[in-house]
């Protein structure tokens, strides 16, 4: 004896059935999934350029970094950033700092100049001033780079290896370098900042209104000072690197 299906209980069976085969992955969907996405992904990384794959590869002696960076001294006060959080947080707790555009840097190349030039601001009126960047710092910077990757930090070491920028001065040297700041000779402490302007070729002014045109400034602070001699201190301690972006060289 045997129970005989109904036609539509057939039909249902046989529907079942279908579904369950047709709702499997098999080889040639995977492989055309597969193949849609690498697909994707190169169109992506064409349509932003080689300069997207530096993201994932270090830097290279000669490829140029785009970086933002904090320069501070012995204090561990800023001096010179492109970070707008430290430069307002350095303003508001007083001291002296300036503000610039992130710099871009040459890995692995030693500089010949004495002097690189970096537009500043230091206060809300905007006037540009020139921060000067002496070549030992660059190199110490430009060594620095080699290897990170965009979006990594670092804080190196920014002590000039021969020169630590110390100025041992007498008390008259000093009172004629801060007379025409706001603030009286007698009344600085170790740790007070100054601002002092150099020029890289020394002329005698006719015009006393005049500015050289190749004069830079630093920040020096006061390292000790007494009845008779002042000790100023321009060279710099550390620097905070960020490296925003890398273009191969």
């Amino acid at each position: 004896m045997y129970l005989r299906m109904k036609s539509k209980d057939k039909d249902k069976s046989k529907n079942k059935d279908n579904k369950k085969a047709g709702s499997g992955w098999n080889i040639t969907k995977i492989a055309i999934v597969v193949v849609g996405v690498l697909f994707v992904v190169l169109m992506v990384v064409s349509s932003l350029g080689l300069q997207s794959v530096n993201v994932f590869s270090g830097i290279k002696p000669g490829d140029t970094a785009t970086i933002s960076y904090t320069i501070r001294d012995d204090l561990g006060r800023a001096v010179v950033t492109s970070d707008k959080v430290v430069f307002n947080k350095s303003y508001q707790e007083g001291d002296t700092v300036f503000y610039s555009q992130p710099i871009q840097v040459q890995a692995n190349r030693t500089t010949t100049t004495n002097l690189t030039r970096i537009p500043v601001i230091i206060d809300s009126s905007g006037t540009v001033y020139q921060f000067g960047l002496f070549r030992d710092e660059m190199n110490l910077i430009s060594n620095s780079i080699t290897g990170m990757r965009t979006g990594q930090q670092a804080t190196i070491n920014l002590v000039m290896p021969f020169e630590r920028l110390e100025n041992n001065l007498s008390r008259e040297q000093f009172d004629n370098i801060v007379s025409g700041t706001h603030k009286n000779a007698s009344s600085y402490v170790p740790g007070d900042q100054m601002i002092l302007a150099f020029s890289e070729n020394p002329i005698v002014k006719l015009d006393p209104n005049t500015t050289p045109v190749d004069q830079y400034f630093r920040t020096f602070y006061v390292e000790s000072i007494n009845n008779d001699s002042v000790v100023i201190k321009g060279g710099y301690s550390t620097v905070d690197l960020n490296i925003q972006s890398i273009k191969t060289s």
